[in-house]
Parts: C-alpha cells; sequence; structure tokens
C-alpha cells in the first residue's frame, strides 16, 4: 500500500552476515536483533522470529536479545492504529522481542490505552528511562533499565529512552534525554554490567547535526555519555552507512537504525573477551533477504494473517480512483529523497484541496507530518484514508493579513532541508523562495519569498484572509477546531472525493508548482524578505 525504500545493503553470502570466523577468537558473542518504526507493517515479525531463532541456535539462548525501538503501536497502518494498537502485542510476544521502547506515535491511541497495551505484555518489557507521571514526577512510568546475563555470566544492561516531542509531554514527563542516559548508565555500572546497551527512539542525522525540531539524536547522546557500548536507535526512519552503523569517535559507541515500516531488521554483534566488549558490528537484513533465507515462524504467520484478514473485512466505503500513486512519503521512505515533509507532493496537495474546500477558507495548510501514509494508484476507501490521517487532522481556521500569512510561509520553510513538524502543504495559495536563508543581525532567519499569489492574484500584505491550518503541535487556546479524529478525517475527505471535484496530480517533482524552490530570483519578480524571530 506505500512504496518502500528498502535497505542497500546486500550480503554476499552467509557467512559475511554470520561472524563465525571471527566468533573464535573471543569468549563469546552477544546478539541483539533488532527493529523500529514498524508502524503496523507486520510482515516482517515471522522473519525477525526465524532470524533471532537462528543466532540463538549458534550463541546460545542467553545470548541474543529482540529488541524493538519503538513506534509500532500506530502512525502507519491501519492493521495497528484502526485497532488502537490492540493487534500487536499478540504478534510481538510471539515473536520474541524481549524490549521495547515507546516511540512519539505510541501515544496516539491515549495515554492509557498505552498503559494498557504494555500490560498486554508477558515476556516482552517495556523500557523508559526518561518518561515519567505527570502527577507524580519522581515515579518513573516504566522501568528504566534491565540486567540480564550471557552463558558465560558476563552481566549486559540496557536502558530506553524516548524523545521529548509534544505529542508524549501531552501525557507524560519526559525528562532530558542526555541526563536520563547518563543515570541509566551509571546505575547499570554500579549494578556490575561489563557491557551497556541504550535504545532509544531518539533520531539520526547523516551529518550529524541536530534539527531543532527533535530532542536530541542518538550521536548527540553517545557523544554526551560515555560508557554505552551500543546504542539502537529509531525515530528517524535511517539506514545509516548502508546498515553498517556508526562509531563515535568520542566514545567507541555503535549506533544503528533498521529504516522503517518493516523494510529490514538489524544484527548487532557485541564481541566479549575477558568480560568485555572489544569489537562491534552492525549489519541489516531487507525483509526480502530474509524470505529468501528463512522460513516464517509459523506461529507469528498465523497471527499477523488472522491480523490483514480482520483488516480486509474493515475497507469500508469506496470513494473514488485515482490513476497516479499518491505520495505521502518521507525521505528514508522516498526513491528520489523528496518528503512529504520537506517538499510539495501530490498526496499535500490533495489534502490541502480537500481541507480548503472542507473550511470553506481562502488558503489551507497541512503539516506534512500529519500525512501518514500513502495512496497506490486505483480504488481509494476508507481505510486508505484512515492511513493517511492516522493521527487525526485538528483544523483551525484563522483570519490573519496578508503579511502574517507570509510569516506562516516562511516558517514552514524554517527548518528545511530537514524533515520537521512545521513544514506545511498548501492550497488557495503558491510562492517560491530561496532555500539559503540569511541572518538578520539579530541572529534571526530571513526568508526570500518570491511571487507569493493567493487565489490566483498577487498576496496583498494588508489584506485578511481565511486560513485553515491543520496543527499538531499546540491547540489554539479558546478556539475548536473543525475536525479532529481519524474517524472525522477520513468521512469528510470520502465525501469531498465523491463530489468528483477533486484533482489527481501525478507523482512528480512541484505537482502543482504551490512551494517552489528557485535558484535565483527571476527579473521582475515580487519579493519579500520575511524575517522569522525566536518565536516563530
Amino acid at each position: 500500500m506505500f512504496r518502500r525504500l528498502f535497505c542497500l545493503l546486500m550480503f554476499m553470502c552467509l557467512t559475511a552476515f554470520c561472524p563465525q570466523a571471527l566468533a573464535s577468537e573471543y569468549d563469546e558473542v552477544f546478539v541483539i536483533v533488532h527493529t523500529n518504526d514498524v508502524h503496523g507493517y507486520i510482515d516482517i515479525e515471522p522473519y525477525v522470529k526465524a532470524l533471532a531463532d537462528d543466532m540463538k541456535a549458534r550463541y546460545g539462548e542467553k545470548n541474543v536479545l529482540t529488541v524493538s525501538a519503538g513506534d509500532v503501536f500506530a502512525g502507519g497502518n491501519a492493521v495497528a492504529h484502526l485497532y488502537k494498537g490492540e493487534t500487536i502485542p499478540p504478534i510481538m510476544e510471539a515473536a520474541g522481542y524481549d524490549i521495547l521502547v515507546p516511540g512519539n506515535n505510541d501515544i496516539i491511541p491515549g495515554r492509557d490505552q498505552l498503559l494498557s497495551l504494555a500490560g498486554m505484555f508477558g515476556h516482552t518489557k517495556v523500557l523508559c528511562a526518561n518518561m515519567f507521571d505527570l502527577s507524580s514526577p519522581d515515579r518513573m512510568v516504566f522501568d528504566g533499565t534491565m540486567i540480564t546475563e550471557t552463558e558465560g555470566g558476563v552481566k549486559i544492561g540496557l536502558f530506553g529512552l524516548t524523545t521529548k516531542l509534544a505529542l508524549l509531554e501531552k501525557e507524560f514527563a519526559i525528562t532530558d534525554t542526555i541526563s536520563g542516559a547518563r543515570s541509566a548508565v551509571s546505575s547499570l555500572q554500579d549494578a556490575g554490567c561489563a557491557v551497556i546497551v541504550g535504545v532509544g527512539h531518539t533520531g539520526w542525522n547523516d551529518d550529524l547535526v541536530t534539527p531543532s525540531a527533535n530532542d536530541v539524536t542518538s550521536a548527540e547522546v553517545v557523544r554526551a555519555v560515555p560508557g554505552i557500548d551500543v546504542f539502537v536507535d529509531a525515530h528517524s526512519h535511517s539506514v545509516i552507512n548502508e546498515g553498517r552503523g556508526w562509531i563515535c569517535p568520542e566514545t567507541g559507541t555503535l549506533v544503528n537504525q533498521a529504516s522503517c515500516k518493516g523494510a529490514c531488521a538489524g544484527v548487532i554483534t557485541i564481541y566479549i573477551r575477558d568480560g568485555a566488549a572489544v569489537e562491534k558490528t552492525a549489519e541489516l537484513l531487507t525483509l526480502e533477504e530474509l524470505k529468501a533465507r528463512y522460513m516464517p515462524d509459523p506461529g507469528v504467520l498465523a497471527l499477523v494473517n488472522a491480523a490483514w484478514d480482520r483488516l480486509a473485512g474493515d475497507m469500508g466505503e469506496k470513494y473514488a480512483l485515482t490513476p497516479y500513486y499518491l505520495n505521502g512519503l518521507r525521505t528514508a521512505e522516498s526513491v528520489d529523497g523528496r518528503s512529504v515533509r520537506t517538499d510539495e507532493t501530490n498526496l499535500g496537495d490533495l489534502v490541502a484541496d480537500f481541507l480548503r474546500d472542507y473550511s470553506a477558507a481562502d488558503v489551507a495548510m497541512v503539516p506534512g507530518v500529519l500525512i501518514r501514509g500513502s495512496i497506490d494508484a486505483g480504488d481509494i476507501y476508507t481505510l486508505n484514508l484512515y492511513d493517511v490521517f492516522a493521527l487525526g487532522c485538528p483544523l483551525y481556521v484563522y483570519e490573519m493579513s496578508g503579511e502574517d500569512l507570509l510569516l506562516e510561509m516562511a516558517s514552514s520553510l524554517s527548518e528545511l532541508p530537514y524533515e520537521s513538524p512545521v513544514f506545511r502543504q498548501i492550497s488557495g495559495a503558491s510562492f517560491g523562495y530561496l532555500p539559503a536563508y540569511t541572518l538578520s543581525e539579530d541572529g534571526d532567519k530571513v526568508f526570500t519569498i518570491i511571487d507569493p499569489m493567493v487565489g490566483g492574484e498577487k498576496l496583498d500584505p494588508k489584506k485578511i484572509y481565511t486560513v485553515a491550518i491543520g496543527e499538531i503541535l499546540e491547540t489554539p487556546e479558546g478556539m475548536e477546531p473543525l475536525m479532529t479524529t481519524m474517524e472525522e478525517a477520513a468521512a469528510a475527505m470520502g465525501d469531498y472525493l465523491e463530489t468528483g471535484e477533486a484533482v489527481f496530480l501525478p507523482d512528480v517533482v512541484l505537482p502543482a508548482g504551490r512551494i517552489t524552490p528557485m535558484e535565483a530570483i527571476p527579473e521582475g519578480a515580487l519579493v519579500y524578505q520575511v524575517e522569522l524571530d525566536s518565536g516563530e
């Protein structure tokens, strides 16, 4: 139901993946099988179990752990979020997961539901060292750490972290990520752990720079906190160094992540000699490679098939037919690097058009982060719209001057080229921009907005426009939304599609030319220099 950029790493042979030749040089080998950001794309789980079982047969039951770094209950395929995550714990239990760290999307079913889902696990342990109860800030919601031992008696300490984002912070007290890691590592060292593994829903950037829309990246954590041997990452849907991971030069920590949406499973191998980790390696296996190598675990496969069968019975109403693939991808999933959180896409245009029609506003803007799934060419059902609006779509209508609308346009660009919650798709308006911003004397970002148009006419800074905006980070005080939930948004967009007024555009760069990066300012263009202060 979507396109995926599978991990690029290919393995020449089985011995290239399983380091038996090296194992004899060490006392023990400890293996971590890991996934992250599966988001309901559960087809990988029978193979995760098969992979882990193979590793256990090679190195011993105690020397293999299966770990999820979060975002399993919502935020992607409706097989998870339509049922408020309840299909997922039985599958993860059967697949043998030892640890789950909650991700930011795992709060979507609600605080009480997240706690209920965690309570459905038997063997799987939920870890998070920086998540506390809002009413009792000294009380951790879940255990922060866990200790296990290898077959040879070496203590392995593990801890979990999640990111400080608004969705989670509405329901829990999320403390500083680095402080949480530092405290967890110290306690595990005091307990005599010789090897320490962090599992964090934190995020990665290839240039090792943290965008302001995130808390801190995994690179920031491991640079600041010595003593972590391995860090299993998540949140950014990344493939790091073609799946081989990154070794922090300051601390020697190995960081790796396994893409997203069931595209890959990761294997981190820790070589232990004289009771300490002396070498670490990381690899990824694509779902296709797993299928070629292993038979799916029959028990997990039966649960996965039952979940898909249940979903097939809940497709809902058929609303329209799209001749084109409608692109709601993130950068890491995209073949050409375009992202609904950084670029205009055809699905972004369609959703923004629907919101403008629904609100009767002059302009509609929708954050790319609210568009949670793509739609394949063909019939569009209720279920497809559930995937798109998995977070719901809280929609508010404002009256604002053209000058304020320019600020909204510039704000949408403020974190580029990084993905962020502030980038918005747009309808009823268009503008060009220079990708490079300048800095004011006060150090604020100044963006060049070129030929802004509203309703086919040049934007008037003094005119008052009605602007419908999908909000994700905060709720405007004293305002009631036109819609909020996934079900409301899907039903309303279904009605819009049935009118036959929707315009389906091909999946190309700049499908409608609404948000256009430019290399230079065209001659005769109308140009605005828009300054964003730290509060914008």
